[in-house]
């Protein structure tokens, strides 16, 4: 392989120079890919960053040969170069004509750090995608024209190349503005990088499966009333991380709405507790948001959507309140806060309950939402998304690593094709569109948090084929898995269900000590109503 080569001919430490245009450079995210490289190859390795915004290889202001940073890169005496230009080449039409000289200045450029000193082992690395509009010649001179250049002169030179547009394509949600990747993209292709150009190991993809279903020691009964159908539970975790609230309705999806509280980060529960007396006309599952330090809110859908409010922790509600002239189902699938202070809910429909009197369509709509006064009122829904060919609903958000984008999990209702994702760059502005997760996350009503180590673990009601579909089962993984399309790190049967799909609408909780606190409705007991039941464990044990 090739750093085996390298370490054999290179006494010190190993010289990499990474030469290119904003990409390499690093723009569109904090940490460019040279750096990210620099930290996985450790210091064996010095990696230097010698990319520039706007460099072309075709003459111009900012042809890179004749840059400071491509001197530079000359001058450092590199033992490999990592060469990724082509991108600002791209703009315009009868890009045919300028082929030529755009191989023969690229292979002059290549030429000069292949005759240097150190006869580096060099790289031609082919550019991410674009993800422009099809109006835009960029992408399809990209495609069509200057990566089969670089790879003319590749296979001329005898050189090898790494290829970025295959590793993103179709991956745009992880590029801030189409064209550069994110703190997620740059980690992505640095690690791609080093398995496939320096043999770094590959980290293992193979997900690991625990079935824990028949394990009663971690469970908990919150709530069973004998021949009763309970059901879709939502749950909130108190200031105090101890307490937490759950909410479910007598009924399936509608009913009456029970209120329960435990003080003990779920061990033991109390009592139902009094709510107002209109909860009991509640038409859809009731969800909970904690919005800060006092105030909850509580949501019943269908039409018209219904909001309560508590600015005292949950010791006392106000009546469910019509939000606006608009209803749909499920909502809010999730509610989740915006960095200008506003908060996002979004939730879907399928035409019955948007509008009184609403008949059912072909398509299914999602919406969102926004609040400017911590949940009080709610702008009129927007759609964000409908399709009639796949049917994406019930929406469970997470932020990334960094914090700079939303991914949204969604049920695929028609069951044709696995559970969907979709992101947005810009709080809430502009949406990607969906595309199918991984099938281990194929799924209903995935509900999302973060653990202290970064990873995320997500319960949902399976619905993968398998010995599992229809159980209530945890996954957990990165949120680069869920970019990536990645299986994860390992899947958990958390419940047997014994209907074959009734169950999984849950809450989760994370406790300072990590213990996790997964909170749904099923039926537990063959030829017996659904009942809710937590299962506890600790982030410890996801090893």
């Amino acid at each position: 392989m090739l750093a085996v080569l390298i370490s054999m001919a290179v006494l010190g430490p190993i010289q990499v120079a990474c030469v290119g245009d904003s990409i390499t450079q690093g723009r569109g995210g904090m940490n460019s890919y040279p750096a990210q490289l620099q930290k996985i190859l450790g210091d064996r390795y010095i990696v230097e960053n010698y990319g520039r915004q706007s460099a072309s290889v075709l003459p111009g202001t900012l042809q890179y040969r004749r840059l400071p940073e491509c001197e530079s890169a000359l001058k450092s005496q590199p033992n490999v170069v990592l060469v990724m230009l082509g991108t600002n080449d791209s703009p315009g039409p009868n890009w045919t004509a300028r082929r030529p000289a755009f191989t023969e200045t690229y292979r002059s450029l290549v030429r000069e750090f292949m005759g240097l000193p150190t006869k580096p082992k060099v790289v031609i690395m082919m550019p991410p995608p674009m993800f422009f509009s099809e109006a835009d010649w960029r992408p399809k001179n990209l495609d069509e024209q200057i990566i089969p250049a670089l790879g003319e002169v590749a296979k001329e030179l005898k050189l090898a190349t790494f290829d970025a547009r295959a590793l993103f394509d179709g991956k745009g949600d992880v590029f801030t503005d189409r064209l550069h990747p994110n703190n997620l993209g740059f980690r992505v292709l640095a690690e791609a990088v080093a398995k496939d150009v320096f043999d770094t190991p590959k980290r293992e993809a193979k997900l690991k499966r625990l079935d824990w279903a028949k394990d009663a020691k971690r469970q908990v009964v919150v709530d069973r009333e004998e021949g009763q159908y309970l059901g879709h539970v939502s749950t909130t975790l108190l200031p105090d991380s101890k307490t937490i609230l759950a909410v479910y309705p007598k009924g399936h999806g509608k009913g009456a709405i029970v209120m329960k509280r435990s003080t003990d980060g779920g061990k033991t529960w109390s009592d139902r507790l009094p709510t107002p007396e209109n909860w009991a006309t509640s038409l859809e599952t009731p969800t909970l948001t904690r919005i800060d330090d006092k105030r909850i809110i509580l949501w019943s859908g269908l039409y018209p959507a219904r909001l309560a409010v508590s600015d005292d922790l949950g010791a006392t509600w106000s009546p469910l309140k019509q939000a606006g002239d608009w209803g749909g189902i499920v909502v809010m699938g999730d509610v989740k806060p915006l960095k200008d202070g506003r908060w996002l809910a979004l939730f879907h429909d399928d035409g019955r309950f948007f509008k009184q009197g609403g008949k059912l369509v072909p398509t299914m709509t999602l919406y969102e939402t926004f609040s400017a006064d911590n949940g009080l009122t709610w702008s009129t829904p927007e759609a964000i998304f409908a399709s009639s060919d796949v049917h994406l609903c019930e929406p469970g958000m997470i932020r990334s690593d960094d914090g700079r984008q939303l991914a949204v999990l969604l049920r695929e209702n028609k069951r044709v094709k696995p559970s969907h994702v979709m992101f947005t760059n810009d709080e809430a502005k502009t949406w990607s569109t969906p595309r199918p997760m991984n099938e281990a996350l194929t799924g209903d009503r995935h509900t999302l948090k973060r653990l202290a180590d970064g990873r995320l673990v997500c319960v949902f009601r399976d619905m993968q084929d398998g010995p599992w579909k229809g159980d209530f089962v945890a996954w957990v993984g990165s949120y680069e898995d869920l970019v990536m399309g990645k299986p994860g790190q390992m899947k958990i049967r958390l419940l047997d269900n014994q209907d074959s799909w009734d169950c999984g609408y849950p809450g989760l909780e994370i406790l300072p000590d990590g213990t996790v606190v997964a909170t749904t409705y099923g039926h537990w007991d063959k030829d017996k109503p659904a009942y809710i039941k937590s299962v506890r464990f600790n982030a410890q044990e996801l090893k």
